[in-house]
């Protein structure tokens, strides 16, 4: 496992490469307290990373942005800023972790095997062209968060990684797998 911690990372996509085991987890996380992560862009106020810089990174274990579990938080708020997929990189499962929230702007899809989200201020990944085939998450460490998600193929909420189903402390819990015909499935293990 390698784990990474500034507020500014910079892959060259023709040069650079991060690569974890076949069985190791790769972690980008803040320096600074409480600064926000984008995936997708570079805004500056962030530590943000492109998809160029994503095709260059290998985990086997899955590529995980924030942590959810510091004190005190390192992690602000995870925007997904641009659209980012698993298609073509060394990764398959994708890990957002932050004490903050989880959204994404307009057109900002994600697509990936498996995707875990712990936001404890609440998830919204509701954009329809969103393609995960399975689902974990959690809100539970603030009561009353919200955790919505929205799919465009068939989805399963299960076991990614170490975190198995959704789970919320009194929050709603909404997910949509969009389109005629698509197949919501939950897994019990």
């Amino acid at each position: 496992a390698f784990d990474f911690v500034d507020d500014n990372i910079n892959i060259d996509p023709a040069t650079g490469f991060i690569s974890g085991s076949a069985n190791g987890d790769v972690t980008l996380e803040p320096f600074t307290a409480s600064r926000a992560i984008t995936v997708g862009t570079k805004p500056g106020t962030s530590l943000g990373l492109t998809q160029a810089e994503l095709n260059n990174i290998t985990a086997g274990a899955g590529l995980d942005f924030g942590q959810a579990s510091l004190t005190p938080a390192n992690t602000g708020n995870i925007q997904v800023t641009a659209p980012i997929t698993s298609t073509g990189t060394g990764w398959t499962k994708l890990f957002l972790l932050t004490q903050g929230s989880v959204t994404q702007t307009v057109g900002s899809t994600v697509s990936a095997s498996e995707l875990a989200l712990i936001a404890n201020a609440g998830v919204t990944l509701t954009e329809a062209g969103n393609q995960v085939a399975t689902l974990a998450g959690q809100t539970s460490n603030s009561p009353g968060s919200a955790f919505t998600f929205t799919n465009s193929t068939n989805l399963t909420v299960g076991a990614v990684g170490a975190i198995t189903g959704i789970v919320t402390a009194g929050g709603a819990v909404t997910v949509t797998a969009g389109g005629a015909g698509r197949l919501l499935a939950v897994s019990n293990g």
